[in-house]
């Protein structure tokens, strides 16, 4: 590692060690996340988040967002975001790109910081898509958005596995940043076996807020 890798490592090291607040912290070390689409299907997207962050544990609570069900793998479920009892740093979103408009515009008026959104059918579709990435970017008030149409993110230092991911990443040595969700997989193996650092990755879509 040379002189400026070190001094970056520091700098980042030093940035989560910090007590101040930053846009981003809300992202990349949250202290609660809610899962809006978080399902027992075997297979989904909505299950598999949900079951990487109960099992690669963070330090927060998760919150499963399912209007039809009291519970989700075990652990109790609200039928909205606004209907989760503490404020909220991040919502992950894995439902229909059709609602992800009004859920992003729920989760602002909730006040969570930051979101992640799963969900494919946006621009990669046409003009449709494009619009409804341009309605989630209107109703996004201050939040901070990842996405749409991506893995997710990691915070392998924290524990932190946001993403439909087979397994989280070591602690890697640099942030991994992909484009697209359906592009990251083949390419995220190689971080999985990295085993020094413990800097935050983050595969997202076409915008970042």
């Amino acid at each position: 590692m040379n002189l400026a890798t070190a001094t970056l490592a520091e700098g980042v090291s030093d940035l989560w060690r910090s007590p101040r607040r930053y846009p981003l912290e809300a992202i990349f070390r949250p202290r609660n996340v809610a899962v809006i689409g978080a399902t027992e299907r075997p297979g989904s997207v909505g299950r598999t988040l949900l079951w990487n962050l109960m099992s690669t544990p963070f330090g927060g609570t998760v919150f499963p967002i399912n209007p039809k069900r009291g519970s989700v793998l075990g652990i109790k479920a609200y039928p909205s975001i606004q209907a989760v009892p503490d404020p909220v740093d991040l919502a992950v979103l894995v439902i229909p790109a059709a609602t992800v408009p009004a859920a992003i515009a729920e989760c602002a008026a909730a006040g969570v910081k930051g979101a992640i959104v799963i969900s494919a059918g946006f621009r990669e579709v046409g003009p449709t898509g494009l619009a409804l990435e341009q309605e989630i970017l209107a109703r996004a008030g201050q939040m901070r958005i990842v996405g749409p149409n991506c893995l997710g993110v990691m915070n392998p230092g924290l524990g932190l596995n946001a993403t439909f991911a087979s397994t989280i990443a070591g602690r890697a040595a640099s942030v991994f940043c992909p484009r697209a969700g359906p592009c990251a997989p083949p390419f995220w193996i190689g971080a999985c076996r990295k085993t020094s650092g413990s800097a935050p990755l983050s595969p997202w879509g076409r915008w970042w807020t």
